[in-house]
């Protein structure tokens, strides 16, 4: 039996990621839109409020816009990409903890 994985398909996410490393913006795009329902969802999971997910999966687009070329290959993108969004998603989670503090020794964030 032929070992498939070793080359990635036309369309999988390495290639997709390799063609925006190369200066392919739509690439990026057919990225987010692959992981945009999944990964959303996760970090709703994880923050636990829809408007912060949203801030969170924006944070974590443009961590691996900039971060791209540091994807070494060793994990899955998906499992790269995932890691990403957890560590944007537990800082969201510090902020508020942090928010929350303030508020009640009456400080306010603004």
């Amino acid at each position: 039996m032929d070992d498939l994985s070793a080359t990635p398909s036309p369309d999988g996410p390495e290639r997709l990621l390799q063609r925006y490393l190369d200066g392919d913006d739509d690439a990026f795009g057919a990225l987010v839109a692959r992981y945009e329902s999944s990964l959303y969802a996760y970090i709703v999971r994880m923050v636990g409020d829809a408007h912060a997910a949203e801030d969170v999966f924006q944070q974590t687009c443009i961590k691996v816009a900039k971060g791209a070329a540091g994807f070494d290959g060793r994990a899955s993108f998906s499992t790269w990409l995932f890691r990403i969004a957890r560590n944007a998603a537990l800082d969201e989670l510090r902020r508020q903890a942090a928010r929350k503090g303030w508020r009640r020794a009456g400080w306010t964030t603004s």
